[in-house]
């Protein structure tokens, strides 16, 4: 379910929150999911839960709450579906109800994504015990023989474990969609770096090509996307940000049916592409931030924990739903990042805070001052310089304080620019120097 809300006053401070918990409770009180800063909102107004029939909203509060155009009563119960208008005065809220049976798709994803990263992370303790990688895992660059090496150990490994087997099963079909779904957008990533100055997370390495790939497969693999990118509605023309929404949103409701349809042969074949990514992620690049570090969407990563990734998205924080498949690899892949900038991180200096040559910020903690696993923040450094018509277009100025700011610097007058955590003052200070 998604929810926007704002006060009804300032309808431009619109906040948006993607709810993947079973219950949510609105109101004043700080302990609650979504809080509504206004002495004239109960300390809990309403609770929004997730029953077998759907969601219902219930009432809990004497007065105040309204549905559509009725006004419930303390207690009262309703369902909720579609798209529904709350309003808790001084605030409107607009509540997207998903049908039933995305809510039953997703539980089952939630819980296939749950023995895949298992999965995973007993495909990666295999290879370890089968083949030294320490060498390879300090570097970028990896022969194309270790490489093949590498992928034809997977191969063995998958068949071992009950992947690919003669009959599919529906882990198989899962993984077999996550691999379509991360080509797809690896595509739409490798389009954002055409003609954009050099971006630090796009640079391709060696053992990124995949050198046990099937070129009939291959083809096969690229008619099938131009299909879905069909029936995405995939306009070039459109921004990359729709594009890229556009995918997430209807991919997995395609896949549905696709997913049923493809060849056998063509299913197992994703299936280890995927699991050989996945795998190679791992040992040389950034693991489950391989991708997350790509997109061009994508603005803040925040690791809290190995089984917790969180990102900003247009301004919107959610769970990645990815995970590390340990702490020691989040250890190692957080060394591999700070390294870059010729920093060390380690028990004698646990902590790192450091701007990466192409502006990203990153900060690492781990133990002994990180008592739950290693964590890290990456506030990424946008690919292209954004200017003042930026800022009007996305609504974050209007064309009068731009004009204003324009005045403040040509007058050569002292411009004081303050604001919490990720609010945009660099950001503005940058726009600023144009003038």
């Amino acid at each position: 379910m998604q929810i926007w809300y704002n006060h009804i006053l300032d309808a431009s401070d619109r906040k948006s929150r993607n709810i993947t918990a079973r219950a949510v409770r609105i109101g004043r009180s700080p302990e609650n999911d979504i809080v509504l800063d206004s002495p004239f909102v109960a300390s809990t107004a309403v609770l929004l839960e997730r029953t077998p029939k759907g969601w219902e909203c219930e009432s809990a509060c004497f007065e105040g709450v309204h549905l559509a155009d009725r006004e419930l009563t303390e207690g009262e119960r309703v369902p909720l579906q579609g798209h529904c208008t709350l309003k808790i005065y001084p605030y409107t809220l607009s509540l997207e109800i998903p049908d039933q049976y995305e809510e039953r798709d997703s539980e089952i994803r939630e819980r296939l994504d749950g023995e895949w990263s298992k999965l995973v992370r007993r495909i990666h303790l295999t290879l370890l015990q089968r083949m030294d990688l320490s060498l390879a895992a300090s570097v970028r660059e990896v022969s194309p023989e270790e490489l093949l090496r590498v992928e034809h150990l997977v191969e063995d490994i998958n068949r071992e474990v009950g992947l690919v087997g003669s009959k599919l099963t529906e882990l198989d079909r899962y993984i077999a969609g996550c691999s379509l779904h991360s080509l797809i957008l690896s595509r739409l990533f490798d389009e954002s770096n055409q003609g954009a100055s050099e971006n630090l997370w796009n640079q391709k390495f060696s053992w990124t090509r995949l050198v046990s790939a099937i070129p009939d497969r291959e083809e096969e693999l690229g008619r099938l996307i131009d299909q879905l990118n069909h029936e995405f509605g995939d306009d070039h023309q459109q921004d990359l940000t729709e594009r890229i929404e556009l995918v997430e949103r209807s991919f997995w409701r395609l896949w549905k049916d696709y997913g049923r349809r493809l060849h056998p042969d063509l299913i197992k074949y994703l299936v280890q592409r995927f699991v050989k990514k996945q795998i190679k992620d791992i040992v040389f690049g950034y693991g489950p931030l391989e991708d997350l570090l790509r997109s061009p969407v994508i603005s803040e990563i925040m690791v809290v924990d190995s089984e917790r990734i969180f990102v900003e998205r247009a301004g919107v924080l959610e769970n990645s739903g990815r995970r590390f498949v340990s702490d020691d690899v989040t250890q190692a892949i957080i060394e591999r990042i700070v390294a870059r900038v010729g920093r060390r991180i380690d028990k004698s200096k646990p902590l790192v805070d450091a701007r990466l040559v192409d502006g990203s910020r990153v900060n690492a903690v781990i133990a002994p001052l990180s008592v739950s696993g290693p964590c890290l923040t990456i506030r990424k450094f946008p690919p292209r310089k954004m200017g003042v018509p930026d800022l009007v277009k996305k609504g974050s100025l209007t064309q009068m304080v731009s004009e204003f700011l324009r005045a403040c610097v040509l007058c050569r007058c002292n411009v004081v620019i303050s604001g919490g955590t990720g609010t945009g003052k660099t950001t503005l200070l940058n726009c600023l120097s144009d003038f």
